[in-house]
């Protein structure tokens, strides 16, 4: 008969990855997840998913009750006020707690918790944390890790725990340092900060690999690890890294400087408030990122347990963008679509793109056609039939290449317009428009590059459209 182990925070970055190795093992696999979660990434494997909530200790009864091991990864890492973190990062875990000593207390052989290395604050220079260190933590959600850590010091006298603690995890699912995948692609390489900041960062497959080890170790009980690998990072190689990863190791290095980030937070935290959804950053995370050093020692895992992160950032950074570039490809191909469909509503959005346009145009007093009636020859013919079929043939091109085609077709529209090789029919610039250019040639040039952001725009509409479609149909994730 399979061992019974329970999940929490299954359908998350890490949660995910665990999740599919203790399958692997041969466990029989509970998964708490809340009613509202996503839990595409558990879809088609062999679980058993129950909907509860750690902040509700009422919905824990079930899901612990003969459990073997829990793995407590339910957290918010990324939430604008104090209470958020309070609420489910310590309420939440002091009922796990609470209800694995009351539920499985007979069964259970270890209650493995994820904390963080934000629980101790950054380091004061380049000498790596040990777990001898104390915890003196800066940010919210690092004072959410150390009471829980104090909670486990506590309820350890009912039920064996162990603590891990990660440092900068990165891997397949993860939402904020692939942010920079599409700049880097472009080669330019932002790095964070003025000055050199030095971090250890872990792949997320190795820390699932740590995380079920330590659970497992008996030397591990009622001990806690950091579980990073000792590879030295600064801000600017990771982002070479991934570079290197894309086999685009040369780019415009360009630094953000802290407080642009700590600027940028608030109005970040915005699309929390108003979709709900994970914000790309908070005042709480630009406080924890722009600090000098987050460092530690994961030498006493590979004592006790024998963990040790098999894979370099490059390494890892390569399996990770196996399938964001596979993804990519899947949205630019758009295979699952007809081609008759797949062009009419290029055509139409095109043509919604074009109307946009020339209202604005209209709006500013860019330019007359004359006659009047050929601005929708113009929005039919130019934008929904040459550009959207353009954009629909280029899709699967580089974007440069996208860009350059759209540029030379609007250039040659606008110089046709400026030859007059069609008799009574044409448009009129408003003098020195745009930019103030006098020069009907200079303008003529100019007017092309539109049309390559055009086609780079619509083909960008039409792959989240295409993603959105997936989505709903369950076919992307």
């Amino acid at each position: 008969m399979k061992e019974k182990v329970v999940v929490t925070g299954a359908n998350g970055f890490i949660g995910s990855h665990v999740v599919p190795l203790l399958i692997q093992k041969g466990y029989d696999v509970h998964c708490l997840v809340r009613y509202t979660s996503d839990v595409s990434a558990l879809r088609n494997l062999d679980v058993s998913l129950h909907i509860g909530d750690t902040r509700q200790i009422e919905t824990l009864t079930g899901p612990f009750k003969g459990a073997k091991y829990i793995f407590h990864l339910a957290a918010k890492l990324l939430v604008p006020t104090r209470h958020d973190f309070d609420e489910t990062n310590v309420e939440g875990t002091k009922n796990v707690f609470e209800a694995a000593g009351r539920h499985a207390a007979e069964t259970l052989e270890r209650m493995l918790f994820v904390s963080s290395l934000a629980a101790l604050g950054p380091n004061k220079d380049k000498v790596p944390y040990t777990e001898e260190n104390e915890l003196h933590p800066i940010s919210w959600y690092g004072k959410s890790k150390k009471q829980c850590e104090e909670l486990a010091n506590v309820y350890g006298n009912k039920i064996p725990i162990t603590i891990v603690r990660p440092a900068i995890v990165y891997g397949v699912g993860e939402q904020d340092l692939s942010q920079t995948y599409p700049l880097v692609e472009y080669r330019i390489q932002p790095k964070l900060g003025l000055t050199t900041k030095y971090s250890n960062a872990v792949y997320v497959n190795d820390l699932a690999e740590g995380i079920v080890a330590a659970a497992e170790s008996k030397n591990a009980a009622g001990q806690t690890y950091f579980l990073n690998n000792a590879e030295l990072l600064t801000s600017k190689s990771i982002v070479k890294n991934i570079g290197r990863a894309m086999n685009k190791s040369v780019g415009l290095s360009v630094p953000v400087p802290g407080f642009l980030v700590k600027l940028a937070a608030p109005f970040a935290t915005l699309e929390y408030y108003f979709s709900g959804n994970r914000p790309k950053m908070t005042k709480d995370k630009a406080l924890e990122v722009t600090q000098d050093f987050w460092l530690a020692d994961p030498s006493k895992a590979n004592r006790d347990f024998g963990w040790v992160a098999r894979h370099s950032m490059e390494q890892g950074m390569r399996e990770t963008l196996v399938p964001y570039f596979a993804e990519k490809k899947t949205l630019r191909e758009m295979a699952r679509q007809s081609g008759a469909v797949l062009w009419t509503k290029y055509f139409i959005t095109a043509l919604l793109l074009g109307c946009v346009v020339e209202v604005v145009a209209h709006i500013g007093k860019f330019y007359q056609f004359y006659p009047s009636w050929l601005i929708f020859v113009i929005i039919v013919g130019a934008f929904g039939l040459l550009f959207g079929s353009l954009a629909k043939a280029l899709r699967k091109q580089s974007s440069f290449v996208q860009f350059i085609v759209g540029a030379l077709s609007a250039g040659s529209i606008e110089l046709i317009n400026k030859l007059g090789i069609i008799h009574d029919y044409y448009w009129v610039f408003a003098p020195n428009w745009p930019l103030g250019i006098g020069n009907a040639w200079v303008r003529t040039a100019v007017l092309g590059l539109p049309g390559g952001i055009f086609i780079l725009l619509l083909n960008y509409l039409m792959r989240l459209s295409y993603k959105m479609w997936l989505d709903v149909n369950g076919d992307l994730k």
